[in-house]
């Protein structure tokens, strides 16, 4: 999809997100505009754009196909959480006007003040959870968070449940939407309510109880588990269904592996592979999960939901460089692999970062794309050794100056590893004159 394609797209779907409440409000008060600036009508106002807006963030969460080929998935659930938030304040504003009005004590206003609160609890653990946000850069909340972190019940599995509880809120505020008077004055905003809100609930439902047997039945099994160091493994997949998953190098895929080694939750990894048959993740002990994977035996069943994802690099006339911080490296070694395939053409250069030299664990392949196309620079990097492969140890300026091409015109950058690295990688760029729409990134805080 072209740059402009995209761009239009975009601001296309992003003003329906936002506009869509418009059509409620007109239905709601036609006729009747001149009472909308009264504190009874404004509380309506705020209430029916929390209403649009809440739906249409559960909408976002349901992974829909089109929409992550426009926006790129991390980026959809990132507007997915400023949405819910934007919903979660005029949700506030809507309770505010309507207590300064009168107060009521009917089951109406219980439901609705039930989902506002789960809403609240569920948004506020997410917020210092499952996502990285500016509040982290606060002290006391990253001392709250590495506290409260160490207890089990906040583990990846167990936020991901909390975070579902999200579906009973939302039944509250329907349910507290439909039976307000104003919504029982007409039979058009009854069924407005209805349609909208039963067409959203059905597609959570597809996402949440049809979408894992979908991906359960194209009958992925574990081929092989290899692991690379203490902390790294490699899981090969295949099918013997023979149905292939269509994936770009580079994109990622939900992976649910039904045993009890694990146990049978829904994780995130990018695809290491090149486009095929077999589908192989290579992954990193980051924790309780993750660290279990090694243990898999073959012949386990597993269920793949994707490819999600538009970190996709393309050969082209533009030169590449690819940055990756430890585990980060695994969309860099898909995308090689399926450029060797058919001849790596496009001038790259892959700069990867590792504490030590044994997480440098593909580094003989990546020596042999070097040794075999002129077009292909390595440069390994390692912060907590000495590093005997560059004069370098850290990503900053000066080894971007040394390894990036002089004409930075039509350079394109790709990024996959911590945040803290990116951070930086993103400042050494920028004061080398690089823009922003040069760089390419995705994270996983989902």
């Amino acid at each position: 999809m072209s740059k402009i394609k995209r761009k239009i797209y975009l601001i296309f779907w992003i003003a329906i997100a936002f506009g869509s409440p418009l059509i409620p409000i007109s239905i709601y008060f036609n006729n009747n505009w001149y009472s909308l600036f009264h504190s009874y009508s404004m509380g309506m106002v705020f209430g029916l754009c929390a209403f649009v807006y809440f739906l249409n963030a559960l909408v976002l969460s349901c992974r829909i196909r089109f929409l992550d080929r426009i926006f790129g998935h991390d980026r959809i659930m990132i507007f997915h959480g400023w949405l819910a938030s934007i919903a979660l304040c005029f949700a506030l504003t809507h309770v505010y006007f309507k207590w300064i009005f009168f107060i009521d004590t009917s089951l109406q206003t219980f439901l609705g003040l039930i989902g506002l609160s789960l809403l609240f609890i569920i948004m506020s653990i997410t917020t210092l959870f499952m996502i990285d946000s500016i509040f982290h850069n606060i002290k006391i909340v990253a001392q709250l968070k590495r506290f409260i972190g160490r207890i089990k019940v906040f583990d990846y599995s167990n936020l991901k449940l909390i975070h579902n509880i999200t579906a009973f809120a939302m039944l509250a505020i329907m349910a507290h939407v439909y039976i307000a008077s104003s919504t029982q004055e007409t039979i058009v905003r009854m069924v407005l309510v209805q349609v909208w809100a039963g067409l959203v609930g059905l597609l959570y439902l597809y996402h949440k109880l049809a979408r894992p047997l979908v991906a359960q039945a194209k009958g992925f099994i574990v081929h092989s588990v290899t692991k690379h160091t203490k902390d790294i493994v490699e899981i090969v997949l295949s099918n013997p269904k023979r149905k292939t998953l269509s994936h770009k190098a580079g994109q990622f895929g939900y992976f649910r592996f039904f045993s009890k080694t694990c146990g049978n939750a829904e994780h995130p990894f990018t695809f290491s592979s090149a486009p095929g048959n077999k589908l192989s993740i290579t992954v990193k002990n980051l924790g309780d999960y993750t660290g279990k994977l090694g243990d898999l035996s073959t012949e386990t069943h597993a269920a793949v939901d994707g490819p999600y994802g538009i970190f996709t690099p393309q050969q082209n006339n533009k030169p590449k460089v690819f940055i990756a911080g430890g585990i980060g490296i695994t969309p860099f070694l898909s995308t090689c692999a399926h450029w060797d395939a058919s001849g790596l053409m496009t001038q790259t250069t892959l700069i990867w970062s590792c504490q030590t030299q044994e997480e440098l664990f593909a580094h003989d392949i990546f020596n042999t794309y070097a040794k075999k196309y002129d077009t292909f620079f390595y440069v390994p990097i390692t912060t907590r050794q000495p590093n005997p492969y560059s004069k370098f140890n850290r990503i900053n300026r000066n080894l971007l100056e040394s390894y990036l091409p002089q004409d930075h015109k039509n350079l394109e950058i790709f990024y996959c590893g911590p945040n803290s690295l990116r951070h930086a990688v993103f400042s050494s760029c920028r004061s080398l004159g690089i823009t922003p729409s040069q760089i390419h990134y995705e994270k996983f805080s989902f």
